[in-house]
């Protein structure tokens, strides 16, 4: 009789190792699962931020432009969305009093600090200026203010 208890406590212990080694390899593929699926979310939750800052960056680019007045040029923001951090990359030599970055533009009318041409109303302009902002990896082109005088000539 002893024999047989000790066989069936034998045979309890053996299915119950077994029990144990399946559930311990579903818990790892459930543990693989649930990092992957994290991992997959983060990727989803950064492509729609990405997404996001490209829609909010076209619509500051739309809105920003640089206006003349008086023989000097600053950046008009006419958007909806304040723009921080405006800088002008590489600046063209025609171009004085261009700081290294503009302070916040106001959104609907925001203007920024004013600069020149080097050679006065007449100089050579250029046709855009790059431009970066808080935000924006790249720069992108603002178009520069047209030559009404080129025309006439």
């Amino acid at each position: 009789m002893d024999l047989v208890v000790s066989g069936v406590t034998a045979l309890i212990a053996l299915v119950a190792l077994v029990v144990a080694i399946f559930a311990k390899r579903d818990s790892a593929i459930s543990a693989k699962a649930a990092q992957e699926s994290a991992a997959e979310a983060r990727r989803s939750n950064d492509r729609l931020e990405a997404a996001d800052r490209a829609g909010i960056n076209a619509e500051i680019r739309r809105g920003l432009r640089i206006e003349e007045r008086d023989d000097h040029f600053r950046f008009v923001n006419d958007g909806d969305r304040p723009v921080a951090g405006v800088e002008v990359v590489d600046v063209p030599e025609a171009l004085v009093g261009v700081p290294n970055r503009f302070e916040t533009l106001r959104l609907q009318g925001g203007r920024s600090a004013g600069f020149q041409l080097s050679g006065g109303r007449h100089a050579e302009r250029p046709e855009f200026l790059m431009v970066r902002w808080d935000g924006l990896e790249e720069p992108v082109p603002i178009e520069f203010p047209y030559d009404v005088m080129k025309s006439i000539l």
